[in-house]
């Protein structure tokens, strides 16, 4: 379904800028990695200055025992173990907010196992003391087994109000703030689904804050419009694969909030531009890796523009798809992370780029990410369907470099099994846009080369199928020693590198597909 959406909205793929995830010390986007042993299967953080000082701090829920965690931030990108505080019932979303003008960052968590989910959950406001600490300042009733929850100025008296995504209801509870860090009763609304994530922004450009919430199981996401005096009202429900988390963010620029929504069953991230009539355009959709679950968006480049990061929980993966602006994104860039359930965005060490922490429940741990915001290569031009109705998708991992045999693949998936293919490449001169065998020849007009030609296997090796794919270690290619050319001229730091995949296609127009490119500037 997913190739099927892309030939009819004709979504744009064409340029393709990422950055490369890695624990190497050379230049790539996650530099270091900092794991940190859990509380109990971390499962839902955020990231905010729990403790006074200028670093900022990591609170996570805990699946047993139920409590939330707090990690100090030390400014360096590492932290050191807080406090945990205990409940006695399942905790589940968190969202932190200065609730009661102390000055000092509280929060908010579901509990969806209090009263069960005919009788309904609530919700736990917690105080914090300013060093860590948190102490109870009530409990709230909401609806049927609370599952998200968000903090805004929902009617604009200064107060921070509360908005809980219910998954055993049909409806949104929202909670007016009313002084002290009390609030009033719960007003719900109607969305026609149950809720499995929400999200908060101003989608028309009213200056009113709305409110998106999904669905997974029946594939839908419906914007509640804000009037800016606390309520709020459905609008039309819309189609999204599989929206297992949502983020609303300004992706094309206009000053308005977007949407973007990842899907745990397709593997991939759809992107929905909010209008003026309150309404969501579906803009784009792009693969990631294996059952993506969370969702971030930073500027993780500098470039200004919006980035997305998900969290891919059973292929252990960050998918990095950094923003190309009008709400397009670049195809992801894969980066081995860990199986991490959430995902958040923070300056961890005050070099003004964004890093990543992410929840893993099944190891039991958190884990912070560092970016260092340099591109290692880039990718472009816009791959050729195959004949299946397959989208070739070019992946690479590692570190370019001309003095470090380390593993820098570079690798094509999604092709048909059983077929010839071999990659194409150039070092130097320019990049090319030539009609090529029903594709895009990208790489250059001139002094191509290529590797030996080589199977895609894939099985079953029918050629039926879309199970095929192949791969090439460019370290050891660009030295001599996989294959490539050993001329000492090629090994040159700063040269170009261009590579694209080309392979057989019987059942296409000229009988072949070409991938997307790749350019590739390797360090010593």
């Amino acid at each position: 379904m997913t190739v099927e959406r892309i030939a009819r909205h004709g979504v744009r793929l064409a340029v393709c800028i990422g950055l490369l995830a890695t624990t190497s010390t050379a230049q790539t986007a996650f530099t270091i990695s900092h794991p940190y042993a859990g509380n109990g299967g971390p499962s839902v953080g955020a990231l905010g200055y729990v403790d006074g000082d200028a670093h900022l701090d990591y609170v996570v829920t805990n699946e047993s025992p139920e409590s939330i965690s707090v990690y100090f931030g030390t400014g360096t990108g590492t932290f050191t173990a807080g406090p945990t505080t205990s409940f006695g019932h399942r905790t589940r979303g968190l969202a932190l907010g200065e609730l009661n003008g102390d000055g000092k960052l509280d929060a908010v968590v579901v509990m969806p196992s209090l009263g069960g989910p005919l009788l309904g959950g609530r919700i736990k406001v917690l105080f914090g003391d300013g060093a860590g600490g948190f102490s109870s300042g009530g409990n709230y009733a909401v609806n049927g087994f609370p599952s998200c929850v968000e903090l805004g100025l929902f009617n604009g008296d200064g107060l921070l109000d509360i908005a809980v995504g219910n998954q055993y209801s049909s409806v949104i509870s929202i909670l007016l703030g009313t002084g002290g860090g009390t609030f009033g009763p719960k007003t719900n609304y109607p969305v026609g689904f149950h809720s499995r994530d929400t999200a908060v922004g101003d989608i028309d450009g009213d200056g009113d804050l709305d409110i998106v919430v999904s669905n997974s199981g029946m594939n839908r996401i419906v914007p509640l419009l804000g009037d800016g005096a606390g309520g709020f009202s459905a609008g039309s429900s819309y189609y999204a694969y599989d929206p297992e988390a949502i983020e609303l963010a300004d992706m094309d620029g206009n000053g308005t909030s977007d949407l973007v929504t990842v899907s745990n069953h397709y593997d991939l991230v759809e992107v929905f531009l909010g209008t003026s009539s309150g309404s969501l355009e579906w803009d784009g959709i792009y693969d990631t890796a294996a059952s993506p679950v969370g969702v971030a968006i930073a500027d993780m480049n500098s470039d200004g523009l919006p980035d997305a990061i998900v969290a891919c929980e059973a292929s252990g993966a960050l998918s990095l798809l950094v923003g190309m602006g009008g709400g397009e994104l670049a195809l992801a860039i894969d980066s081995p992370a860990g199986p991490a359930r959430h995902i958040v965005a923070g300056d961890l060490n005050h070099d003004g780029i964004p890093d990543v922490v992410v929840a893993e429940p099944v190891q039991d741990r958190v884990t912070a990410h560092l970016c260092d915001g340099v591109g290692s290569y880039l990718k472009y031009c816009r791959a050729e369907i195959n004949s299946l109705g397959c989208l070739p998708r070019l992946i690479a991992h590692g570190t370019p470099s001309l003095s470090d045999l380390s593993l820098f693949r570079i690798g094509v998936t999604n092709l048909r099994s059983a077929q010839v293919a071999m990659f194409l490449y150039k070092v130097g001169g320019v990049r090319g846009n030539l009609p090529f065998q029903g594709g895009t020849l990208c790489i250059g007009p001139a002094g191509i080369r290529r590797t030996p030609p080589r199977s895609t296997g894939g099985y079953p090796a029918n050629g039926q199928n879309c199970s095929g794919g192949v791969s090439i270690y460019f370290n050891m290619f660009a030295l001599g020693l996989a294959g490539g050319n050993p001329d000492p001229a090629l090994l040159v730091p700063g040269n170009t590198y261009r590579v694209q995949l080309w392979a057989r296609d019987g059942g296409a127009s000229f009988g072949a597909v070409l991938s997307s490119a790749i350019e590739v500037t390797p360090w010593l």
